[in-house]
């Protein structure tokens, strides 16, 4: 086992999970300091991004995310944006503390400090593969990594309100709320899908592609089989009233793949989407984007991080 790097540099999203994690912020910072290592905490509230961009090329830092998958998100599109096939990025760790943590999760990363070093310090170093959204709006194209999953349909939609609730009214931003809301109005406009090659036309609650088998804050969203190297996708169809209790039994509870009338899932390795609107929101890693068309695959550079010991 190979020990990580003395110094280490802890990202800190003060607004993550609804604030209020500085305790266990300051205790993984002592339970490092006391295992020889140097540690430097910044709050990405306050710190400018070329702080975070210093550490492309400097292996010999071990970079902490203390946020959600919206932290993961953002931390890692900003190097990402700002280094080409060369860099050389630093060891990465999650400490989830966020209001979504699937992606952390999944991986088995612990939420209490004391455990969480004593399972990350003799954990395993790992490279691991995202995906790749390539957005185009008005000629331009524009390139996201999605770490957990992306969402386009009623899931953008809702992620459009929350954005605009968040600049307002945090208090009012409440995802569930919000998502009965849409569903009671949602017109289910047609997106053209060509996947692999081939072109299909759907009128989709919900389409969403992930990394793993959960999002959204804990849902089973994906088949529960493990897959690598490619990409799942789940399209939810227009569901009978009857049949909602058991859609939402299996998201949370069961295996949602099995829901053969209602949902399709499968795995791919490209897909591209048109909404029949001349714009379309997505969400991706819980974060909103507008686009015309986007264009999904797996992104072929890894990220090395320490996962915790099973």
């Amino acid at each position: 086992m190979e020990r990580p790097p003395e110094n280490v540099i802890v990202f800190f999203n003060k607004l993550a999970g609804g604030g209020g994690n500085e305790e266990k912020i300051s205790s993984i910072s002592q339970l490092l300091s006391s295992r020889g290592h140097n540690v430097e905490v910044i709050e990405l509230t306050k710190k400018e991004p070329s702080r975070l961009l210093s550490l492309q090329n400097d292996v010999e830092k071990w970079l902490i995310l203390a946020g959600g998958d919206g932290t993961l998100h953002q931390c890692l599109n900003q190097l990402h944006s700002h280094s080409d096939e060369y860099n050389i990025l630093p060891l990465i760790s999650i400490f989830p503390i966020g209001s979504g943590n699937d992606w952390a999760t999944e991986r088995g990363y612990p939420t209490e400090p004391k455990e969480w070093v004593n399972k990350v310090i003799t954990g395993e170093k790992k490279d691991m593969e995202c995906g790749l959204a390539i957005l185009s709006q008005n000629g331009m194209e524009k390139k996201i990594l999605v770490w957990n999953s992306a969402g386009m349909g009623i899931t953008g939609k809702v992620v459009e309100k929350l954005e605009k609730l968040r600049d307002q009214d945090r208090a009012k931003a409440n995802y569930l709320s919000l998502a009965l809301k849409q569903f009671l109005a949602y017109s289910y406009p047609a997106f053209n899908l060509k996947l692999n090659g081939r072109e299909v036309i759907h009128h989709p609650l919900t389409i969403n592609i992930g990394t793993g088998r959960q999002s959204g804050g804990g849902m089973k969203l994906f088949p529960q089989k493990k897959s690598s190297g490619e990409l799942k996708c789940t399209i939810i169809h227009k569901p009978p009233l009857l049949s909602i209790p058991r859609l939402l039994w299996n998201l949370y509870f069961g295996d949602i793949s099995r829901l053969k009338n209602t949902v399709n899932c499968f795995c791919f390795n490209e897909l591209s989407a048109v909404s029949e609107r001349e714009y379309f929101f997505m969400e991706i890693d819980g974060e909103g984007y507008q686009t015309q068309r986007v264009k999904m695959g797996i992104f072929q550079k890894k990220f090395c991080f320490l996962l915790p010991r099973q």
